[in-house]
């Protein structure tokens, strides 16, 4: 039987049809979608996404919260406090402690779990379920866009609030303990001035940051994997090997340099949407009368806002922090779909010897 070869975004982690060799199982659905994964249940995978969340987690936390420093800061205040990324690393350790490195690890940790878990298993849904709504409308191409596009705005929503509480967090300088304390009254005064609406100050950006990170993420995932396997069935002698039949190193490479790729170019473009988010969700404004409040530039509609760091700061205020974004995003990524994939993969090898046993 002849190895048919898929172009373009065919879900990497279903072979495509035909692509198993044996002709055992091989869908037989509509051309063009993705055939949908029976070795795996849902708990499996949301089991994998919380190992990934957890790992990704404690290995970057220090390195978000230098990059919310510094996005934090007024531009003046940025050239007398850090440097770069590894300055402020160092100054934040000698300074406050080593520990306030790990600072929002809680909330980070309360907002990584319920959202990579919506965020993976809503993705491996969309792109592989019959049920899914981009099914027969979305090309195989444009599907990795469209899922990680919708499972993003989803878990962002849900995570939202806690992720201002940990942004909040991250942003202060202080030695203090009570940090998370005083961050959950700042909080609750911002409730009763504002609303509960306010929890979700800097949805839109977080929108525009994450929607496009998301869809630039998968897109370049799938292709990056797609040709690291072309390439390895080349310098392969077996021929016609599915991504399935991968060993666990080989698919741990592939994940990890895919992921990191696509995570360091995707945090690149969409950092000046993360600048405006962070200043959104950092600014105090209890204090200050309404009218006060509907004139701070953080209040403004999103294309306003970005404007208006622009022509104060320039473009290296709407790029602020990039690095430490970059160093955070692209080991994270590549940790967490790592975990995410090799997770799958024990499942799957687990429920197989189940089912010989039985």
């Amino acid at each position: 039987m002849s190895t048919t070869h898929t172009q373009g975004q065919s879900h990497d982690r279903i072979p495509p049809i035909g692509e198993d060799g044996d002709g055992v199982g091989i869908y037989n659905g509509p051309p063009g979608r993705t055939a949908p994964d029976p070795d795996t249940s849902i708990s499996q995978k949301m089991l994998s996404a919380v190992i990934g969340s957890l790992l990704t987690s404690l290995l970057v936390t220090p390195l978000d919260v230098v990059r919310v420093r510094l996005q934090a800061q007024p531009q003046e205040s940025q050239r007398r406090t850090f440097n770069s990324t590894l300055d402020g690393l160092r100054k934040i350790a000698r300074n406050e402690g080593v520990l306030t490195l790990w600072r929002g690890l809680s909330p980070t940790l309360m907002m990584a779990i319920p959202g990579n878990v919506i965020y993976f298993a809503g993705y491996d849904w969309l792109r592989t379920s019959k049920m899914s709504p981009i099914e027969g409308r979305v090309s195989d191409a444009y599907a990795p866009l469209a899922a990680g596009s919708v499972s993003r705005v989803l878990a962002a929503i849900v995570v939202s609030p806690i992720e201002m509480l940990r942004t909040r967090m991250q942003a202060v300088a202080s030695k203090e303990k009570n940090v998370m304390r005083a961050t959950m009254l700042g909080l609750k005064d911002m409730v009763g001035t504002d609303g509960y609406t306010s929890l979700w100050r800097g949805l839109t950006l977080t929108f525009w940051r994450d929607v496009p990170f998301s869809a630039l993420y998968w897109w370049g995932y799938e292709y990056g994997r797609e040709r690291l396997h072309e390439a390895r069935a080349r310098d392969s002698s077996i021929s016609g090997q599915s991504r399935r039949d991968l060993t666990k190193s080989e698919l741990l490479q592939d994940s990890f340099i895919a992921g990191a790729g696509a995570g360091a170019i995707a945090a690149l473009v969409t950092t000046p949407f993360d600048v405006g988010k962070t200043r959104q969700q950092t600014v105090i404004n209890s204090n200050m009368s309404a009218e006060q409040r509907r004139a701070l530039p953080e209040n403004r509609t999103m294309p306003r806002f970005l404007w208006h760091i622009y022509c104060q700061d320039g473009m290296s205020g709407l790029c602020k922090g990039w690095a430490a974004r970059c160093l955070k995003v692209a080991p994270a990524c590549a940790i967490m779909i790592s975990s995410y994939e090799i997770g799958k993969k024990m499942a799957v090898t687990v429920n197989e010897k189940k089912e010989l046993r039985e």
